[in-house]
């Protein structure tokens, strides 16, 4: 007989599969983030009940749609993760820099050592 997966045992795992992909649990980071993972979870968890009560018996179509609409959201979910990773690389590479122009600075005697043209962040 099929089992239904209980509520919080998808989002553990995907929260458990983020953290070890970018090293931390994402959403403690971002409500956004923790929505989209719970919203995945909740159709997961619907769709396996449609499965499993044969609601999708000859409806191929309607399947598909509730794939699709699952894939999206986790689409969603993986966009937002990559975005809060940039966010975290501009504000490392922010920090390093800023430790190198204070270091150059120093023993230059410069207060603002950043030379024209240099970019104050990666672009």
């Amino acid at each position: 007989m099929a089992t239904i997966p209980d509520v919080g045992q998808i989002f553990g795992q995907i929260v458990n599969v983020t953290k070890d992909m970018v090293g931390e649990d994402v959403t403690t980071a971002s409500a956004f983030a923790r929505s989209q993972a719970q919203m995945i979870e909740q159709n997961a968890i619907l769709f396996a009940q449609m499965e499993v009560a044969g609601e999708f018996v000859g409806d191929d179509e309607r399947r598909k749609e509730y794939a699709k609409m699952i894939e999206d959201t986790a689409l969603n979910f993986a966009n937002t993760v990559r975005a809060m990773a940039v966010v975290e690389v501009e504000k490392l590479w922010n920090a390093v820099m800023s430790v190198v122009w204070s270091a150059i600075g120093a023993a230059a005697g410069i207060a603002n050592p950043l030379p024209m043209g240099v970019p104050a962040k990666p672009v």
